[in-house]
């Protein structure tokens, strides 16, 4: 942990986009490991499965290329990490009426359940 002071409303701003980007950075990088990992153990299963679908009936064979095929187009681990979006940001600043829950917001007379 890092002690940071943030004496204005465009320092808040700036710490949010600067810690968004460094939790995308770390996400990406997780996802690398992770994807390096797995290649091999990948390649192995899908030249295992090509091996055993030639004793496959017609009806299975079609099926594990359906399943290969969709294998293929699920998003790369690259893909998922571009689009992740960790969400940072300071509550003081970013929480008004307009974007918390109901039972969260002080005029509502919600009452809990207790």
């Amino acid at each position: 942990m890092q002690r940071v002071e943030l004496t204005s409303a465009q320092a808040v701003r700036d710490f949010e986009r600067r810690e968004n980007a460094r939790l995308k950075s770390v996400k990406e990088q997780k996802l690398e490991r992770e994807d390096s990992a797995f290649r091999p153990l990948k390649r192995a299963k899908r030249e295992a499965l090509k091996s055993q679908m030639q004793n496959f009936s017609g009806p299975g064979r079609k099926f594990a290329e359906f399943a290969m095929k969709k294998s293929d187009e699920r998003p790369s681990l690259s893909r998922q990490a571009q689009a992740y979006d960790p969400g940072f940001h300071v509550q003081a600043f970013s929480f008004d009426s307009s974007n918390r829950l109901p039972h969260n917001d002080v005029d509502s007379d919600f009452k809990d359940k207790r």
